[in-house]
Order: structure tokens, then sequence, then C-alpha cells
């Protein structure tokens, strides 16, 4: 599990990252149905899922105190006793369409149960989604959640994209109470990369 204190400052950009980040921690630490949507952009690397799971656990520690030892913010289905929930916009669709011709659980009834949440996290929204039925029960948790809780997505698209992405009815209903932030710097796992060659010949 990552928390704000895990977060490496980039030299560079040491005075813009401690703004921006110090304002995600009041986000998470204030978190009610009237709070903004939230966006984080961002290329491949920047610590944008990072910084989605940090706001997951300062939720979860300003609702309970303590973390179970068995916490896991990403990937795991149904905890917080559906305070929040933080999953990849894949695998919206994979579960959803893991519901098809199940008799127990229907993809609406999936839908509405993600779309309840106290907070809702998508994470990496436009990385293998571009389907028109993903795009389509993304729009439908968003639109459901209008008014009555907060939804943060993170996502290498712009604004402009993310526009497209999700349609006019969604993206109107999204932008009506949103905040931005832009990790606008060089990709960690680029600047940490290790890259050997194998095999070459002497």
């Amino acid at each position: 599990m990552r928390r704000f204190s895990d977060w490496q400052y980039d030299e560079t950009k040491n005075a813009e990252q401690r703004d921006k980040i110090a304002q995600l921690q009041q986000y998470s630490e204030l978190i009610n149905s009237d709070s903004p949507n939230l966006i984080i952009l961002g290329r491949t690397g920047t610590g944008k899922t990072m910084l989605a799971n940090a706001i997951a656990v300062n939720l979860y520690l300003e609702k309970e105190q303590s973390l179970p030892s068995e916490f896991d913010s990403y990937n795991q289905q149904d905890f917080y006793n559906h305070t929040c929930e933080l999953i990849t916009s894949f695998n919206i669709g994979s579960e959803a369409r893991a519901c098809w011709g199940n008799s127990q659980k229907s993809e609406d009834d999936y839908l509405q149960n993600l779309a309840a949440n106290e907070l809702l996290i998508i994470d990496d929204l436009g990385a293998g989604d571009r389907h028109a039925k993903d795009r389509e029960r993304i729009a439908q948790i968003i639109i459901s959640r209008h008014e009555k809780a907060p939804t943060v997505i993170t996502t290498n698209m712009d604004i402009a994209d993310l526009h497209e992405f999700l349609g006019d009815r969604a993206w109107d209903r999204l932008r009506e109470n949103l905040l931005v932030m832009v990790c606008d710097w060089d990709s960690y796992r680029a600047k940490n990369a290790i890259i050997q060659l194998v095999g070459s010949a002497k």
C-alpha cells in the first residue's frame, strides 16, 4: 500500500509537487458527498496510480484510524464496506462481462454496486477500454454518481480526449464540480530503468 508520505519528490519539480500533493492529501481528508470530482492527468510512469492509492488509503485512515492487515487498495472488490473502491477502467469491463450469464449477479447489479461507493477511483481510463460498450459503462457510472458522490479518474488522456471518450452527457456532469491535477514531470520508471542486453555477441 502506498501513502502520500512514500512519494519521492522530483528535484526539478519539488515545490510544485509538494503543493499539488498537499492539495490531494487535503482532498482525501475531507471527502464527502459534496466533494468535487478529481482528474489526475499525466504521462505513463508519473505516479498517477500511486497518488490514487494514497487517496484511498488516506480516506480509509480518516474513517477507521488503522488499516486491516489484508488491505489491498488495488483490484480488490468490495472493500471499505463500499466506502471506497479503486479499480482500473479495463477491469470494470472485465468484471461486467463476467456477469453475463450469471443468474446471481447481473451486469446492471455490478455497475450499480460500483457506482454506490462513497468514493470511486477509476484508474488508467483509456487503457484497454476503447470499445464503445466500455465507454458506455464508464459514462453510465459517472452519470449515476452525479450530485451523489465524487469520482476520481487517472488517465494519460488530455481534457479534450477525455471529453470525447466520455461523451457530452457524462463529461458535462463530471465537469460541473471538478478538480484537475496535471502530473507534468518525467516518468519515475524511465529515470530508474535498468536496461541490459542479453546474449549480445562479444
